[in-house]
Order: structure tokens, then sequence, then C-alpha cells
């Protein structure tokens, strides 16, 4: 599920890129397409670190007390 919610936005730009290379025939429309695909994409990166990284200190703090107990 939350892959499909991930990757439809990315196949929005992909069909993008497509179209200003070959119906617009623009190589500035599909330089601007990438360079959004990449602030894109690292913000996904960044979202995601930073849920793992919660994840896995919530994790171990559960651990960390249990041992202390």
């Amino acid at each position: 599920m939350v892959t499909r919610c991930v990757l439809f936005p990315l196949d929005l730009y992909n069909d993008s890129a497509h179209y200003a290379l070959t119906v617009f025939r623009k190589q500035f429309l599909y330089d601007e397409v990438e360079a959004e695909v990449n602030l894109c994409f690292d913000q996904f990166v960044y979202k995601l670190s930073e849920q793992i990284f919660a994840y896995y200190k919530h994790l171990a703090g559960r651990y960390a007390s249990q041992i202390n107990c």
C-alpha cells in the first residue's frame, strides 16, 4: 500500500519527463522535471530515515527499560 502511494507521484514525473523530451522536444523542461524529482526523492529519503530512526529509538528504549527492571 505504501509503495503504491510513493511510486505513483514518481510515475507522474516519469510521464512528464517523457513528454518533455518526446512531445515538446525541450531539454530545459526535462531538466526542470529531473531537478524536481531529485528534490522529491531527497525529501522522501529524509522522511523515511526519520521514521526508521524514531522506530528503532523507541524499540531500544523499551529494551533498555526491560533490562533495568
